[in-house]
């Protein structure tokens, strides 16, 4: 090329030129896009492309006529699919550094789409990793919008589907975006506060919800977020007037049968109890009785207390409830022979924490009813 421009200084022409007139403006930024995902190809093709995109401008070409030119305007809901996408951004984003008097913004191009469907493309473009960006700035863009319009968070929520994500919802940009847009909301218009929680208790249940907070909180890229939702949770089930008993049923913790102290939304409802008996000085609630409305057999209840006391992450807690649950045996008089029979003492190694407990109650049993 550099020899003929040479021989032909009159005619001379430029690879971008040249690939245009082989392949047309969307053919050429589709090899581009393809070409900057290959490390052997990438410089070359961001060169070509800043070519691509000054020649428009050269050219004084709007946004809206790159647009037609990519042939984006055919795509339809698949334009985030399109590769030459990403060349339309870039080009929309350095015509307005070139005529600010001019700015336009991606979403005024993109009103031929009802709104859901742009938000379906959204959610689509946010899950691909060339058009994340893209998708980032367009959700500034409707952010805008949706607060001009005065759009409720839960409406949005809904909109985004974010109402159909699991225990990655927390980690999902999407999520960290509507949060924010929930926050100006209520900045705005303060007299409809809609706090995050309440969208979320909305469409999820007690137990999917604190499922999901619980398994947020054990990544790093989401615990903080994570941790102050549950802390939300609690206030939530508070202002609701939730007594403990009724959030343990909440979260189907009675349906865990004997693996209840394996259940990871277990130490949500501790925290909740906790929570409760602070900001209830006054109102008695006993965890243990909670507990018993649930286990009838003494036997069945002792034992998972024990099995629980033997796991770092329940031992406090179990332990905890294995004395309270023995201080109730003494005061309603149990005999040892039956609190033998319930820790399953005979199965266990002599030098176990399990025998203790029963010698000592043995010990005081005699001494506190001797005949």
């Amino acid at each position: 090329m550099r020899l003929f421009n040479s021989k032909n200084p009159k005619q001379q022409t430029t690879l971008i030129k040249t690939l245009t007139s082989h392949y047309g403006d969307d053919g050429v930024a589709k090899i581009i896009e393809t070409a900057k995902q290959v490390p052997a190809t990438a410089t070359v093709a961001k060169r070509l492309q800043t070519e691509q995109i000054q020649r428009w401008i050269t050219q004084d070409i709007s946004p809206d006529d790159v647009f037609k030119l990519l042939k984006l305007n055919k795509a339809g809901d698949k334009l985030f699919e399109q590769p030459q996408v990403v060349t339309w951004a870039k080009y929309l984003g350095d015509f307005n550094k070139v005529h600010p008097d001019q700015k336009t913004t991606l979403i005024s191009t993109l009103t031929k789409y009802d709104e859901q469907t742009m938000v379906d493309m959204l959610v689509a473009a946010h899950k691909v990793p060339t058009t994340e960006q893209i998708a980032v700035r367009i959700q500034a863009d409707l952010t805008n919008a949706w607060l001009t319009k005065q759009k409720s968070p839960t409406d949005i929520f809904k909109m985004l589907k974010l109402n159909t994500e699991g225990d990655t919802l927390l980690e999902n940009s999407l999520f960290i975006a509507w949060t924010k847009y929930t926050d100006y909301y209520n900045l705005m218009y303060h007299k409809e506060t809609i706090p995050v929680i309440s969208t979320l208790t909305k469409y999820f249940s007690n137990k999917n919800l604190a499922s999901m907070l619980v398994a947020a909180s054990k990544n790093p890229n989401s615990e903080d977020l994570a941790t102050q939702l549950q802390r939300d949770l609690l206030k939530y089930w508070l202002s609701e007037g939730n007594a403990p008993s009724y959030v343990f049923r909440r979260l189907q913790l009675e349906k865990t049968g004997e693996k209840l102290f394996d259940s990871p939304i277990l130490n949500t409802w501790v925290l909740y109890v906790e929570y409760f008996r602070k900001e209830n000085p006054t109102r008695k609630v006993n965890m243990l009785s909670i507990l018993k409305e649930h286990y009838k057999h003494d036997g069945v209840l002792a034992n998972m207390l024990v099995e629980a006391t033997k796991v770092d992450s329940t031992q406090k807690i179990a332990a905890n409830l294995l004395d309270s649950l023995t201080l109730r045996w003494m005061y309603n008089k149990k005999p040892p022979t039956s609190v033998y029979k319930w820790l399953r003492v005979q199965d266990r190694p002599e030098d176990t924490a399990v025998w203790r407990i029963y010698s000592n109650y043995d010990e005081l049993y005699k001494l506190k009813y001797a005949a």
